[in-house]
C-alpha cells in the first residue's frame, strides 16, 4: 500500500520551505502507517511531537516526532479508574528541515541531519543494545532513512543506510573485522534520497512499522 498522497499530488510552491509543513506532512505519513498496522496487525502506537533525548546537564538533542509502540496496558481495579498504558522504547524518530524555494539539500546538510539524528539516539537511555531504532531525516521534499543500530558498528557511525533493492527495503552495510560499515556516498552519510510522495516512502514506512526492532542490530 502506498502514502495518502500520491506522485500526481501537488502542494504549494512554497510549501516545503516552512519547517511546521513539513512536519506536518510527515506526521500524517506516520499516522497513516499506524493506521494501517492496526488495521492488519492490531497494533497500537502513539507520536509524540518534540521529545528531547539528554546525557547530563550539556548533551540535549530534540527529535521532531518519536512513535512508540503502545504495549498491553495495566487493567484499573474499576471501569471508572484511568489504566495504566505502558510504552515501548522508541521505534522511529524523525528529524526535519526546511529548504529555500527551488533549492535541493546538500551533502553537508544530509550529514548534520544525520549527525542529529544520532545523537539522539545516543543520548536516549531507553535505545539499549537489541533496541535498534529507524531514524527519518527529511529536509524539504527529501527524504533519507537508517537504522541507529545499538549492537556491533563502525566507529565512525551507528548510522546503516535503509533503503529500496528491487522494491525491497535493505540495510546497506558491509562487515568488517566484525563490525557494520556504511557504504553510502559522503563519509557517515549513506541513504539513498527519495522524494515525500514517492510509492517508495510507503514501503520504506510500512516496512518500519512491521519490523520493529530488528534482530542482530
Amino acid at each position: 500500500m502506498g502514502l495518502p498522497y500520491s506522485s500526481s499530488t501537488i502542494l504549494p510552491a512554497d510549501w516545503l520551505t516552512i519547517v511546521a509543513q513539513i512536519h506536518g506532512l510527515w506526521n500524517r505519513h506516520l499516522a497513516e502507517a499506524a493506521t494501517r498496522q492496526r488495521q492488519l496487525h492490531g497494533t497500537e502506537h502513539l507520536i509524540y511531537l518534540q521529545e528531547t533525548s539528554s546525557q547530563g546537564d550539556m548533551l540535549t538533542e530534540t527529535a521532531n516526532i518519536v512513535v512508540k509502540r503502545i504495549l498491553a496496558p495495566t487493567p484499573g481495579s474499576s471501569v471508572f479508574e484511568f489504566r495504566i498504558i505502558e510504552l515501548s522504547s522508541p521505534m522511529i524518530v524523525y528529524i526535519g528541515a526546511a529548504l529555500s524555494l527551488g533549492a535541493s539539500p546538500s551533502q553537508a546538510q544530509w550529514a548534520e541531519l544525520r549527525q542529529h539524528l544520532d545523537w539522539w539516539c545516543t543520548y536516549n537511555p531507553a535505545i539499549t543494545p537489541g533496541r535498534a531504532c529507524y531514524c527519518i531525516g527529511a529536509i524539504g521534499g527529501s527524504v533519507r532513512f537508517w537504522l541507529y543500530t545499538t549492537m556491533v558498528f563502525a566507529p565512525q557511525s551507528k548510522m546503516l543506510p535503509l533503503v529500496l533493492v528491487n522494491g525491497q527495503p535493505q540495510l546497506v552495510y558491509q562487515v568488517s573485522q566484525g563490525r557494520y560499515c556504511h557504504t553510502g556516498e559522503g563519509p557517515d552519510l549513506g541513504g539513498s534520497e527519495m522524494v515525500w510522495n514517492d510509492w517508495s516512502v510507503g514501503v520504506i514506512l510500512n516496512h518500519m512499522f512491521a519490523n520493529p526492532w530488528p534482530q542482530g542490530y
